[in-house]
């Protein structure tokens, strides 16, 4: 008799993937439930390798890399499937929380990528800005010059002054190169650990 079953990609876009967890699930499961973050994020399979995307303006970095984030917008960010996830960076203060537009198909790619970009086009507060370090102070300023001269990156107040957005503090660094979980470094910088806590770290 002929094996009649049928393979379905675990990563594939869709709502047949098992249970959407809420974050109080996620806890209470604890160590029984091991969350896996999609190839495409973590940048393990060579063959979803080729996905770029900059949170400094939503788009990659070429055509074929744009089509190829297109291609995995749609799948879904983990196994099993949650309702939220953080994504924070050890090159920013900042954490960014997604949350699942869709409810049955849990947190998307596509939700991940659009949630950091709302997220690093965000004024830096005065507070923020002045409490970097001289020497960080001066490198992003460099950093904006550059922005300015092409006028990318920098938009300017009515007044005149110049509206810094999160993404200047990440300087040239803003396209995302792989998303990780680092409990020991989570535990240092937040006190705690969580299955749907990640650490994304950026290139140029």
């Amino acid at each position: 008799m002929a094996d009649e079953r049928v393979y379905i990609d675990p990563w594939s876009p869709g709502t047949d993937h098992g249970p959407v967890l809420e974050p109080v699930e996620l806890y209470a499961l604890g160590e029984n439930v091991k969350v896996r973050i999609n190839p495409c994020l973590t940048g393990e399979d060579k063959k979803k390798h080729d996905f770029v995307y900059d949170v400094a303006d939503g788009r990659a970095m070429s055509q074929e890399e744009g089509l190829a984030v297109q291609k995995y917008y749609d799948e879904p960010a983990t196994l099993p499937r949650l309702t939220q996830v953080v994504i924070y960076t050890k090159l920013a203060p900042w954490v960014t929380v997604v949350r699942a537009t869709m409810h049955d198909r849990g947190v998307t790619v596509g939700d991940c990528c659009e949630s950091m970009k709302a997220c690093y086009a965000k004024p830096i507060t005065q507070e923020e800005w002045e409490a970097l370090p001289p020497r960080v102070v001066a490198s992003v300023q460099r950093s904006l010059s550059g922005s300015m001269q092409y006028g990318y990156g920098v938009t300017h107040a009515p007044n005149g002054s110049v509206n810094i957005k999160r993404f200047n503090w990440l300087m040239q660094r803003t396209v995302c190169s792989f998303l990780t979980v680092d409990d020991k470094y989570a535990e240092k910088r937040f006190g705690y650990r969580a299955p749907n806590l990640f650490l994304m770290d950026f290139t140029e």
